[in-house]
């Protein structure tokens, strides 16, 4: 049955929703034609259920084809209509991809992410693509505050996204039965078909509600007691997904993100490490070197370089007030003494020392620094 639906989009003379997302030459997409696209395959599906059940069973297993095909996002910085067809750059695409393996797999990520990079809207996508097509699911999202979860009439909050991707579904695929005044409530998402439930929660309560197939954790460095949520969580999911941009060094986010493994489509990753998923800012095709460079000089003349260095760059360190050397300043150390071949000629290499930094209070661990000369080893 599911080839009726697959030859059916293949029969399609216009096919602006593609399999693949879409690459910078592509980008913007053709929003109308999308839409267009979307309006011939509903009569379809509406005048021929068989059509319909051939579809459900094709999306049941490719959730971006799905949220491609079928959900809208929200961008209010549209001069004209703020509801765009929801379709994914190549980045996104390996994003389902990254959390879809996590879930399969029954493995921990995290997404190290620049700013407006879609993150939180493509992983709300996909846990309603969940809740719709996976049986007794249930999914946990949690923040630092309440009205980050969910607050009525603010896209912002977790809640109200997951709400208005439901809201703007064709109803042939939303849930037999589902009625939003009963099935979506305050930090509640309940598919009456399936029993699927999606759940919210914020601060230190986070994992505290029961268990969960896939819990998020959105803007997870910014967390006051974040040791607390993890005791909370290890009960609670074998697939935690923490998601955020960076926020300073030694925090529960940056050392999960330095001891986990970069993901990457295919790669033989090792049990039990936190798979890794990055987002940087040059993975936007609407994001240019020019984008990025007269960003750069706004921040520089306002004073701002440290919070562009910390959202767009994900410089860690430049989240951190106070520090004595900055990382820019690290990062041109390195092999420093390859260029400076006068010092290695004085003999200046030959002489060794140490240093030791003793752990006390906090998470800090002790450790100690050998150098030969010039060269720390």
């Amino acid at each position: 049955m599911i080839d009726l639906f697959a030859d059916n989009l293949l029969s399609d003379p216009i096919k602006p929703v593609r399999p693949i997302a879409l690459g910078k030459t592509d980008w913007p997409p053709d929003y109308k034609g999308v839409l267009a696209w979307r309006i011939r395959q509903l009569q379809r599906l509406r005048a021929d259920p068989q059509m319909l059940e051939a579809a459900k069973i094709y999306y049941s297993t490719r959730p971006s084809e799905f949220i491609m095909h079928w959900m809208d996002t929200f961008d209010p910085r549209r001069t004209d209509n703020k509801w765009i067809p929801f379709i994914f750059f190549e980045r996104q695409v390996d994003l389902v991809d990254f959390l879809h393996e996590c879930r399969n797999g029954n493995e921990s990520g995290l997404i190290e992410k620049c700013r407006d990079a879609g993150a939180t809207w493509v992983s709300c996508a996909y846990s309603i693509w969940s809740w719709i097509f996976i049986p007794s699911d249930a999914i946990g999202w949690g923040s630092r505050k309440a009205e980050l979860v969910d607050r009525i009439g603010n896209a912002d909050s977790i809640f109200e996204k997951l709400r208005l991707l439901v809201h703007r579904m064709p109803s042939v695929f939303k849930p037999e039965g589902f009625s939003p005044r009963n099935h979506a409530t305050y930090m509640r998402l309940i598919n009456p078909a399936n029993g699927a439930v999606i759940t919210g929660e914020s601060g230190d309560n986070i994992g505290r509600g029961g268990r969960s197939s896939i819990y998020f954790k959105d803007e997870a460095a910014f967390y006051e007691r974040p040791e607390k949520i993890e005791a909370a969580l290890g009960d609670n999911t074998n697939v935690q997904i923490d998601i955020s941009s960076v926020n300073g060094l030694g925090n529960v986010f940056h050392r999960r993100r330095k001891d986990g493994v970069e993901w990457y489509r295919g790669a033989d990753l090792p049990r039990g490490a936190v798979r890794v998923f990055t987002f940087d800012w040059a993975d936007h095709p609407a994001k240019t070197q020019e984008w990025y460079d007269t960003r750069r000089a706004k921040a520089e003349r306002e004073g701002m370089l440290h919070i562009f260095a910390s959202e767009v760059e994900r410089n860690y360190a430049a989240a951190v007030s106070n520090t004595i050397i900055s990382k820019e300043w690290i990062q041109a150390a390195v092999d420093a003494h390859m260029k400076v071949a006068s010092l290695i000629e004085a003999g200046v290499i030959d002489r060794w020392g140490a240093g030791l930094d003793v752990a006390d209070q906090g998470t800090d661990r002790t450790a100690i620094a050998f150098r030969q000369g010039i060269i720390v080893q």
